[in-house]
């Protein structure tokens, strides 16, 4: 294929975080182009839409859509293709591919969006983890492809309590580049299949690839290790390598990250904050356990029924309190990336 040439009228976001709404099964393209032909390659626009798709799950046994075909050789037209990181520019086209609105476009002006330049081919569309995913066919068989076969589901991307960062750039390369020219690599096969393979080697480091462009490496948190602890995620690192021509690639890398190993760990502010917190939390806890003990084991008339009365309001407001500080804890310190306590 020609090489993608990516049309947007707004900058793309520099930290991309994964959002998943509702699917979009139709990606606008340039007008000329109803068919992706099999047999030479297409140059084409890509108008990213503005509406996300539901988050993935895990991939499942596929029966109506394969990777071979019949005579055994590897179907490149049978896989969703990502294309770019997901901005948003306003423009609506109808299901047909009319342009309904641009705006852009002055109020007073001519309609442009009538024009025949602004209406667009049809082909099956997504978004997931924030960039945009097409299936290269328009046949109808395949409008509703993404209830049958979703693209690669990379876990880390899909957990909320990591953030993530997607970078995007063409490079002047295509498979002749990826060349073992080096001394054989010592890794152990976890498992290779049709669709991919998993490797590790001696540093305990994983390498997942899923055909025909999907690479994933789990690293060894070192600066954990270093430190005494243990991080209960690996570092992890994700690319996107799709050929767009003949000694052409565009390149895709996501580096997810764990948000409290990244940075409250690492923040004295933040992880004295965190700590703190901890303490009360678990300070209201043993409380309420312990007033609960009390008037259990306080024999009847030992205690004035004010006492008692007030004992039982305040175990169950320290209950209460330290589900709420839990919640808390885990919002501010877990969840939002780079959020400082307050001092």
């Amino acid at each position: 294929m020609e090489a993608l040439r990516t049309v947007s009228t707004v900058a793309p976001p520099s930290l991309t975080k994964a959002h998943f709404s509702k699917p979009i099964l139709s990606l606008s393209f340039a007008h000329n182009l109803t068919q992706f032909p099999k047999s030479r390659s297409t140059k084409f626009n890509v108008i990213s839409p503005s509406v996300s798709t539901p988050q993935a799950a895990p991939p499942e046994e596929e029966t109506e859509t394969e990777s071979l075909d019949e005579e055994g050789k590897f179907d490149w037209f049978s896989h969703w293709y990502a294309l770019m990181p997901c901005v948003y520019h306003g423009w609506c086209f109808g299901g047909s591919g009319d342009c309904k609105l641009i705006p852009q476009a002055p109020l007073d002006g001519p309609p442009v969006h009538t024009f025949p330049k602004a209406c667009v081919g049809v082909y099956p569309c997504t978004v997931q983890y924030g960039i945009v995913w097409f299936w290269p066919n328009t046949d109808p068989l395949y409008k509703d492809i993404l209830n049958k076969k979703k693209p690669p589901y990379i876990p880390e991307l899909a957990h909320p309590s990591y953030a993530f960062q997607t970078y995007y750039r063409d490079i002047p390369y295509g498979y002749e580049v990826d060349r073992e020219g080096g001394t054989p690599i010592d890794m152990k096969i976890e498992y290779s299949l049709k669709d991919g393979f998993a490797t590790t080697n001696q540093q305990d480091c994983t390498w997942n690839f899923v055909s025909p462009y999907t690479f994933k490496i789990n690293l060894q948190n070192y600066t954990m290790a270093k430190l005494g602890q243990k991080a209960p995620e690996e570092d992890v690192l994700v690319f996107f390598c799709i050929p767009v021509s003949p000694g052409n690639s565009r390149l895709l890398t996501v580096i997810p990250r764990h948000l409290y190993w990244s940075h409250v760990v690492n923040c004295s502010t933040c992880n004295g904050a965190y700590k703190r917190f901890k303490a009360l939390e678990i300070s209201l806890q043993v409380f309420s356990v312990a007033s609960t003990a009390i008037m259990a084991a306080t024999k009847p008339g030992m205690i004035s029924v004010a006492a008692r009365s007030t004992l039982a309001v305040a175990a169950i407001l320290c209950f209460g309190g330290s589900l709420w500080l839990s919640r808390f804890i885990y919002k501010t310190f877990h969840f939002h990336d780079y959020n400082h306590a307050f001092k």
